[in-house]
């Protein structure tokens, strides 16, 4: 018995020790850390990936129409062609004192200006692809009429084509000259002036204008009148004369100014 009672004691301290490794090291494959991972399936599930586009291998977003820009001229200002406004033919109805420039270069100088015109009526100008700038002040806005077309305007006009440039006004200005617009009103019965020259701003045309006007009534007489130039800052003396419905004013530092 002492034998027997040895051997069962034994027997029980072997199963003890099975149980204590078996339930850390998990030799059932029910836990412990050699039992196998659980893989989830999702092979029949739809992706949720965003879609691939042909010819591509990652997802892309739509493609974008490309911004142009916008067709109306809203009002006073200098924009740029094919950044501000598209090329085309454009009308707007005009104003008191209306004026417009169309610009090779955006220097603000008058060999900037390709072709300008001023009035109170309707206008239409065709501003083309190779135009650097549009200069309109006074104007009611300008709305793109199409793509192509002859340019005509009405009061001070100017027509163009691709190839030619041709002033006409209700009163014939030289070849060199350059409307200006008006920067007030009616002076002595002339309502615009125009520089003669290249040298020869505006700003001071559009004095010469109401100091003459101021002087009294047109005389073919010659007659000597100081202005002052906005630009220099300083008076110059001119000697007008009258022509009919146009004056010539000559003076300054080689001035030319026209009144009509």
């Amino acid at each position: 018995m002492a034998a027997g009672g040895r051997r069962v004691r034994a027997l029980f301290v072997v199963a003890a020790v099975v149980v204590a490794v078996c339930g850390v090291s998990g030799c059932f494959g029910s836990g412990g850390r050699s039992a196998a991972p659980r893989v989830t399936r999702h092979d029949s599930e739809e992706s949720r990936l965003p879609p691939i586009y042909p010819g591509t291998t990652a997802s892309l977003p739509p493609p974008r129409e490309s911004a142009r820009a916008p067709t109306i001229v809203p009002g006073d200002g200098t924009y740029q062609v094919g950044v501000d406004i598209e090329p085309g033919t454009y009308r707007s109805e005009g104003g008191r004192g209306c004026y417009w420039e169309r610009l090779r270069g955006l220097d603000g100088t008058m060999d900037d200006v390709i072709a300008n015109g001023a009035g109170t009526g309707s206008h239409v100008v065709k501003i083309l692809p190779t135009d650097v700038g549009f200069n309109t002040r006074r104007c009611s806005a300008w709305t793109r009429e199409s793509d192509v077309g002859a340019t005509t305007t009405t009061g001070t006009t100017t027509t163009t084509t691709t190839t030619t440039t041709t002033t006409t006004a209700p009163v014939a200005l030289p070849d060199d000259a350059q409307a200006c617009p008006s920067e007030a009103g009616p002076a002595g019965g002339f309502t615009q002036s125009a520089a003669g020259t290249s040298g020869t701003s505006c700003p001071f045309a559009e004095q010469v204008r109401l100091a003459y006007g101021a002087s009294g009534p047109p005389s073919s007489t010659p007659r000597q009148i100081d202005a002052v130039s906005p630009v220099t800052g300083e008076s110059y003396t001119m000697t007008c004369t009258s022509t009919g419905s146009l004056v010539e004013c000559r003076g300054g530092d080689g001035a030319v100014v026209y009144l009509y």
